[in-house]
């Protein structure tokens, strides 16, 4: 008897699409198939099925044949028509097998129910952040639609933190937002959103997108992965992170843009340079004032320091620095960095609060 199988099936549905790579990625194997005749989707499985359609009498008889000859024993499909169809073969015939997924359409819903649950908890959050200007907040509409993107993109910022950020953003002042390391541009994505939201000014990204750069030192061996037992390929992880960024910020192109360089090297570009070109988001024209830097690149204390001298000159008064992984489990570059940064600037600093593991600092309008 061959080895169990998963059908998936109809094979061309995105959600389907991404289930094969997950699948893929545990070594299963799998079978695609689709009520479509010469169906494109075909081409992406090594194995493939045309079953008629739900409609036609031959269905039932052929999606057996296929559950029996290719030993199937779990089935996953997010088409709500064609699953209630299978659930009732599967039924009527006894079947050995099993959905590899829920109902779709209790699934959607579900999903949108929970996407504005957390939309109003975000709301909630940025409510009681934002004391004197809770009317400037974006409504639970703008919110739902700013986490169902954001949640597509893989990272580590927390949707409280960008509550925490949301809060600030209708009392910015004018001027360049940056973001030092982006990885695959979850938080970049959000601060592109407010910043055209609100007026404020456009990004700049900074992320060389480079092993030997992003390595940290200062961490457990854990986290430094000397073996390369987290990424095997650890030169192509960050080359498709690199394109996954370019590919979630494409919607903001003529507001924001990147350098591919060390931060210490992007800070005497940004000096000199008004204008900041790339073939994926043309020509970006910038302030050369900042007013609102996020630090989230290589958290070494050294690599954070050289990051707090070359770009924090550069802050407009008013303006808000955000130090990513204040409180760290892997070190405590930020927090070190952080810390004198506070010391050395009391007073010119009108307020500052640790949330959610970051460190967020507000400058004084006028500096003393």
């Amino acid at each position: 008897m061959t080895s169990s199988t998963e059908l998936i099936f109809p094979g061309g549905l995105p959600d389907s699409k991404a289930y094969k790579l997950e699948a893929e990625a545990l070594n299963k194997r799998i079978i695609g198939a689709s009520c479509t005749p010469n169906d494109p989707a075909k081409k992406l499985y090594d194995e493939w099925q045309h079953i008629p359609s739900i409609h036609s009498n031959n269905f039932e008889d052929a999606f057996v044949k296929t559950i029996l000859e290719h030993n199937v024993s779990q089935i996953y499909c997010p088409h709500l028509l064609l699953y209630k169809a299978i659930e009732k073969v599967i039924l009527s015939n006894n079947l050995s097998v099993c959905f590899r997924n829920p109902p779709p359409g209790e699934l959607e819903t579900t999903k949108i129910n929970s996407l504005y649950k957390s939309a109003t908890e975000f709301h909630e959050i940025a409510s009681n952040m934002a004391t004197n200007h809770k009317d400037q907040l974006p409504n639970k509409e703008e919110i739902a639609g700013l986490l169902f993107y954001t949640r597509a993109i893989p990272g580590m910022t927390s949707e409280e933190k960008l509550a925490a950020f949301t809060s600030i953003f209708p009392q910015l002042p004018k001027g360049d937002i940056v973001e030092i390391g982006a990885f695959r541009g979850k938080s970049s994505y959000f601060l592109s959103w407010a910043a055209k939201r609100y007026n404020i000014g456009k990004v700049l990204v900074v992320d060389p997108w480079n092993s030997a750069i992003a390595q940290q030192n200062d961490s457990p061996d854990q986290l430094k992965d000397p073996k390369q037992e987290m990424v095997k390929d650890v030169e192509s992880f960050w080359e498709a992170a690199y394109h996954g960024f370019l590919a979630v910020l494409s919607p903001f192109i003529g507001h924001i843009n990147y350098l591919r360089k060390p931060s210490q090297d992007a800070a005497i570009i940004y000096l000199s340079n008004k204008e900041i070109q790339s073939s994926a988001f043309g020509t970006t024209e910038y302030c050369g004032k900042i007013s609102l830097i996020h630090i989230d690149g290589n958290h070494d204390y050294d690599m954070v320091k050289k990051d707090c001298d070359s770009w924090l000159k550069f802050m407009k008064p008013g303006g808000w620095i955000i130090f990513d992984d204040y409180v760290w489990l892997h070190g405590d570059g930020p927090t070190r960095a952080g810390d004198e940064y506070l010391q050395d600037n009391q007073d010119n600093i009108e307020l500052s609060f640790c949330f959610d593991k970051s460190l967020f600092i507000q400058l004084k309008s006028r500096k003393k």
